[in-house]
């Protein structure tokens, strides 16, 4: 399970419910000025978080950066974007969330995206509330001995953009079949 950061482009006036809503969804390939600012993207969280994951694939509309140590995952598509991290302990709670919400504000400061928290069904202001999401995690997790792991990935919600909201500490544990 993970806690989701959505960025999305929004019209004046649009609420972020009407801007996940109305899509479109995935945007076609990577233009030139999308490509642009995937790399300041990543320059900036490689300095940020060090050793990162990257995989990009223009033409399908898809960048990803993961970071192992903290679960942390950037996604980036034509038309909008995603900050994921999963629930697990952190030595320092309040150091990790202040990592998160410099990420996000990377990500918006290049792209022109806004951050929307569906969690809280607001949009970004810097505070994460993990609570919710591990007590859900919790929860769903007993139903399969416990283990967060073992949760396939059907058992996992997804949010209004149609992906599901976790299901992996790290994106190349999803399973081949759960879309992320």
């Amino acid at each position: 399970m993970s806690y989701d950061l959505l960025l999305v482009a929004r019209r004046p006036g649009q609420t972020f419910e009407q801007a996940l809503h109305d899509g479109p969804h995935g945007g076609g390939p990577l233009g030139p000025e999308r490509l642009a600012q995937w790399a300041r993207i990543e320059t900036g969280l490689r300095a940020l978080l060090g050793d990162v994951h990257v995989h990009v694939d223009a033409d399908a509309g898809h960048a990803e950066l993961a970071h192992d140590a903290t679960g942390l995952q950037v996604e980036l598509f034509a038309d909008q974007g995603a900050v994921a991290y999963p629930y697990w302990a952190h030595e320092d709670p309040a150091a990790f969330h202040r990592l998160v919400t410099a990420v996000v504000a990377l990500v918006v400061r290049e792209t022109g995206l806004e951050a929307y928290d569906p969690q809280a069904g607001a949009p970004f202001d810097g505070h994460v509330d993990d609570r919710t999401g591990v007590a859900g995690s919790a929860a769903i997790a007993a139903g399969y001995g416990g283990r967060v792991h073992d949760v396939p990935a059907s058992a996992v919600p997804r949010c209004r953009t149609g992906r599901r909201t976790g299901g992996s500490p790290r994106p190349s544990a999803l399973p081949p079949d759960a879309d992320h």
